[in-house]
């Protein structure tokens, strides 16, 4: 048990405050003749590494004698004698008496706890050894290690070095940890962590964790190197752990390799976990190194009977192969606790043989119905499991070296988990008419592409209550960001030191349910710049938790609303800002591959990071809209006063354009400074919309800006333009206001502004002077909180950005390609040839094969893998996952039908549209990608090839052509015959030869960057006279494949994301 003593960086364990009277008398043994009072005596081991005497836990003024670490500031205690008998004064005293047992006495001299050593010594003495250890021997035995009793026999909450968990069948004792009840209280609570046996003979050991009677945690069995449940608990340079399994004792224990070290095992009372530390010196903190359960597969039983937890899957579980829901309705809303059973009756019962299938990487499971024999190999194992028609399952009982022995299961395979290191094989028994359907349900279990293709599921890192407890030190008041509708919020920081903001479902919360899955499923599928990154989540028994990202900078309204902070907040840092959410919000309604109504945009969910970046967040009561939808009604209004377009409050009509009005609101408060709900007019009973409304009308809407800002004179412009825009934003009507890609080029150029119509809520009422509350919609809440946090990640995820792509097996892809046959070759590229196929559910695919003879695909593929599969974007191709199988590497992407420009994505030969620097000195930027989308206009335009291009008088190029053209004053001859009767256009074409120019140009500084290129081509702003583009001559390297003479410079992260079709 842990108390504050120092409080490291990492906080551990329950810590509270304990009192221990100050050492004045050290005795280094206890004889008859001796005792140890409650007077500041203590009892230290022989080094000083551990003292015993009495202590008052937490708030509790009772007193207990126990161990703790002598060398550690904060008082840490390992052994408590008189856990449930406290004495409630200082008349205790810990001595021997003349049977030669240690009690307890106070008071009248009554005993309080004694040791129940049953042999009569003939000089008696207790001892605390180095190891933490109280033992009571005979001096006379010349034997020291031949202990009368000793403390490691009946531990406490801690598992010492040198410890041993288990059973001693000699002797009948029982080792095993309990926690304590409470911090202020050592007596033995509900988790107990200890070994168990089944009940028949030869049945493997396994170690639990029970709270109560139930299982809460199981570690798996032993078997040769590591628990099947837990292969980190292998030997390593720091730990080595060992279990022995004999006829006189089961047991598990752990040495140090370092003996410096200070290391414990305890069980943690709030979380029920059991926890691994290590006292560092240096940071005088403890360090956790492993926490089990680790996560919601760790749980026991999660899944029910014959399913197997797979913790990045959605769902989580699933049954095993021959095996279907026992309650398909229960099973669909995510409560799997009735398991599975058999989808037909195992041939055996019909004097028919069946056959196994092999699962790997596994936690194996509950062993508690188990039969080994470590004298037989795997096919002898085999061979007895399927004449025994109750065998469910067997395996090696030891996995060292090529394996040996052998277990075998009976009855329902409970506690079953996929691990995602060293997991173990098992070979599970199905009827023979399962086999054709079992292959196939391999595949689709790991790639769960008929899921994920219709229904759209994600994978999302799952963390464990116990390190989340951790992190915010256990949800601490003084660690709480914030309260809303869904709950409190708390700032946190995990074990690597990356701060986190956590969002915990209060219980009472009656709409939080729905807001966790809504901002799960959202959030985890959005990746934005300018979004709030969602790191995972905790579903824990009745604990429901958000994991985001930390944002050091708080929230908008922290600065524009405060008279202090608001100086620190000049224009540009405010452009920037509203920038940011308006790309978001574009992102949302047009870019992402879904369609997002945010409803309850405001300054509280505009987060902002260190660097003030933008980071929209809080999408609980955002919505979907599919491809076609325009408007949505809802019967709920949920959102925040203020910020909601007047159809939405009073109608319930919402669309992307509400956010747009919402976004108006924000820019208005931004340049002025001012709440929209608070604001007062100190003539008129208008709004801050009333205002700017009539201030821009009046011709003084430099009035509107906020009085920190009205020194900036050389951003005077750009500020009167941004209020324009707010007001366009505001206009009554839906349909009068502009969409999110409009009011980007808006605030990115300098086009004329149509002159704004009325706004909504130009005057104040009373509903805006109170919570509103609509009388005919069912609810409204007014949700200002802010999460002025957000981070975290799993160690691993946060440093490498990991990504786990759905992977379909090789079988899957055969059949959907028909064995990879050439009337299914699409093309053939530098990658290898791509197919078209047709997965079992109908979903049409393209595959992308690694040709075995590429030199340059295998970086090509590990490059694609990592970056499609992280970019969510509407117009950049769908990545359904890969195949990963032997020698074979293939890409699986969405299909598609129109077959524009994917016949030159695919094909080899790519070196016209390659910027001269990269191709000639493997230089490379964005103003690469700005360059090829420039070469990519002008063929668009001018239907012809650049590697293809021949002028009949001259050598020059495609690009040359039009730059001579351009030049000459006749850019029309560029347009291809088919668009020259498109005179209605024909302004908007020559624009984008203008635009394509400009991309091409000879230095990559000269270039605009693509946030620009959209700009232009969306807008009639005058555009700059382009400069000489690169490649105007045509070349001889241009004629062929273009093959450098320094390959390592251009074959490097040089991948091709192509978009996939038919041809």
């Amino acid at each position: 048990m842990l108390f504050i003593g120092k409080i490291g960086t990492t906080s551990v364990g329950m810590m509270n405050k304990a009192t221990r009277n100050p050492v004045e008398l050290v005795l280094h043994t206890i004889s008859p003749f001796q005792s140890l009072s409650d007077d500041g005596t203590a009892l230290v081991s022989k080094e000083g590494s551990f003292e015993l005497g009495f202590f008052s836990p937490g708030n509790s003024n009772n007193r207990y004698v126990g161990i703790w670490y002598k060398t550690i500031p904060e008082l840490t205690v390992v052994w408590v004698a008189n856990g449930c008998t406290p004495i409630n004064d200082t008349s205790g005293v810990l001595t021997i008496n003349n049977i030669g047992n240690l009690v307890l006495l106070y008071q009248n001299k009554s005993v309080k706890w004694s040791t129940s050593s049953s042999k009569q010594a003939q000089k008696p003495v207790a001892e605390l050894l180095e190891s933490g250890n109280l033992v009571l021997r005979d001096e006379e035995d010349t034997n020291s290690e031949n202990y009368l009793w000793q403390s490691f026999d009946y531990p406490s909450d801690t598992m010492l070095p040198g410890m041993k968990m288990g059973w001693d069948f000699r002797t009948g004792i029982s080792r095993s940890l309990t926690a304590w009840k409470s911090r202020d209280d050592p007596c033995p609570g509900d988790f107990i962590c200890r070994i168990e046996l089944g009940t028949q003979l030869h049945t493997l050991p396994e170690t639990y964790i029970l709270n109560g009677t139930k299982k809460f945690y199981r570690t798996g069995s032993w078997f040769g190197l590591s628990f099947s449940g837990s292969p980190e608990l292998r030997p390593n340079t720091l730990f080595n752990y060992s279990f022995v399994y004999n006829n006189d004792e089961v047991y598990y224990t752990y040495s140090l390799n370092i003996k410096s070290l200070i290391s414990r095992i305890y069980i943690n009372q709030t979380t029920g976990s059991r926890e691994h530390l290590t006292w560092i010196e240096s940071d005088q903190t403890w360090r956790l190194d492993l926490s089990v359960p680790r996560d919601q597969c760790d749980m026991y039983g999660m899944c029910g009977s014959n399913a197997n937890c797979m913790i990045n899957d959605n769902p989580i579980c699933q049954c095993l192969i021959g095996f279907k829901p026992k309650s398909l309705d229960t099973w669909n809303m995510m409560d799997w606790s009735y398991g599975c059973v058999r989808n037909t009756t195992l041939s055996c019962e019909h004097n028919d043989k069946d056959v196994f299938v092999k699962l790997s990487g596994l936690k194996l499971p509950d062993a508690s119905r188990s039969w080994m024999a470590e004298n037989l190999n795997l096919e002898e194992c085999r061979t007895i499991c399927l004449d025994n028609c109750s065998c469910m399952a067997y395996t090696n009982s030891d996995i060292r070296g090529n394996g040996s022995g052998c277990v075998i299961w009976y009855g329902d395979l409970m506690d079953i988990r996929t691990l995602s290191n060293n997991g173990q094989d098992l070979f599970i028994r199905v009827s023979n008419s399962e086999p054709g359907d079992a292959q196939k349900k391999t595949g689709r279990n790991k790639a769960t592409a008929k899921d994920r293709s219709k229904e759209e599921d994600f994978e999302l890192p799952l963390f464990s209550l116990a390190a989340i407890s951790n992190a915010t030190n256990n949800f601490s008041v003084n660690n709480k960001l914030g309260e809303g509708g869904f709950g409190p919020v708390y700032r946190g920081k995990l074990e690597d030191g990356q701060e986190i903001a956590v969002k915990r479902l209060s219980l009472s919360s009656r709409q939080g349910i729905n807001e966790f899955k809504n901002e799960v499923l959202l959030i985890a599928k959005l990746q934005h710049r300018n979004l709030v990154k969602l790191l995972g989540c905790c579903i824990q028994g009745e604990e429901k938790l958000l994991i985001y990202e930390y944002m050091s900078n708080k929230s908008l309204d922290f600065f524009i609303f405060d008279q202090q902070q608001s100086k620190l907040l000049e224009w540009p840092k405010r452009f920037k800002i509203l920038c940011g959410v308006a790309r978001g919000l574009q992102y949302l309604h047009q870019d992402s591959r879904l369609r997002i109504v945010h409803r309850d945009l405001k300054a509280s969910n505009i987060l902002l990071d260190n660097k003030m970046n933008t980071k929209i967040s809080d999408f609980g009561i955002a919505k979907i809209f599919g491809e076609d939808q325009t408007e949505g009604k809802t019967n709920i209004v949920a959102g925040t006063h203020g910020y909601m377009a007047p159809e939405y409050a009073f109608n319930g009509l919402f669309s992307t354009k509400s956010d747009v009005f919402s976004f108006g609101i924000m820019v208005l408060e931004i340049i002025s400074g001012k709440r929209n709900i608070r604001f007062h007019h100190e003539n008129d009973n208008i709004t801050l919309i009333g205002q700017a409304w009539t201030l821009l009308n009046e011709g003084r809407p430099f009035e509107v800006i906020d009085v920190h800002l009205r020194d900036s004179y050389d951003n005077l412009s750009q500020m009167l333009r941004c209020i324009h825009v707010g007001i366009l934003c505001v206009q009554e009507r839906p349909e009068d206001r502009p969409n999110m890609s409009s009011v980007v080029l808006m605030l990115g150029s300098e086009s004329k502004l149509p002159q704004p119509k009325p706004p909504g809520y130009y005057m104040e009422t009373a509903s805006q002077e109170r919570n509103y509350v609509s009388s005919k919609l069912e609810s409204f809440s007014e949700n200002t909180m802010t999460i002025t946090a957000i981070g975290a990640t799993p160690k691993d995820r946060a440093k490498e950005e990991d990504f786990e792509p759905p992977l379909f097996n090789l079988a899957a892809i055969s059949d959907a390609t028909d064995n990879f046959a050439v009337n299914n070759e699409l093309v053939e590229g530098g990658f290898g040839p791509v197919y078209k196929g047709k997965l079992e559910d109908g979903q049409e695919i393209v595959v992308k094969r690694l040709s075995l003879n590429s030199r340059q695909g295998i970086n090509e593929f590990k490059n694609e893998v990592l970056l499609i599969a992280k970019l969510p974007y509407r117009n950049l191709v769908k990545l359904l996952g890969c195949c990963i199988q032997g020698e074979e590497e293939q890409l699986i992407y969405e299909y598609m039908p129109n077959k524009r420009l994917d016949f030159f994505i695919f094909d080899k030969n790519h070196f016209g549209y390659m910027a001269s620097k990269y191709t000639f000195n493997g230089l490379f930027s964005t103003k690469s990608d700005v360059f090829s989308f420039g070469i990519m206009i002008l063929e668009i335009i001018s239907g012809k090839r650049i590697i293809c291009f021949f002028h009949e008088n001259h050598n020059i190029t495609l690009i040359g052509q039009a730059w001579k053209l351009l030049n000459g004053g006749r850019p029309f001859g560029l347009i291809v015959v088919h668009l020259t009767d498109a005179y209605n256009n024909l302004l908007q074409v020559l624009r984008c030869i203008h635009v394509g120019l400009l991309c091409v140009q000879q230095h990559p500084m000269d270039r605009p960057n693509i946030s620009s290129v959209v700009v232009m081509l969306e807008s009639e702003s005058e555009l700059p006279q382009p400069k000489p583009p690169g490649y105007y001559m045509e070349t001889n390297s241009q004629e062929r494949n273009y093959i450098s003479s320094k390959p390592e410079s251009t074959s490097k992260n040089t991948i091709t994301i192509t978009a996939l079709g038919g041809q």
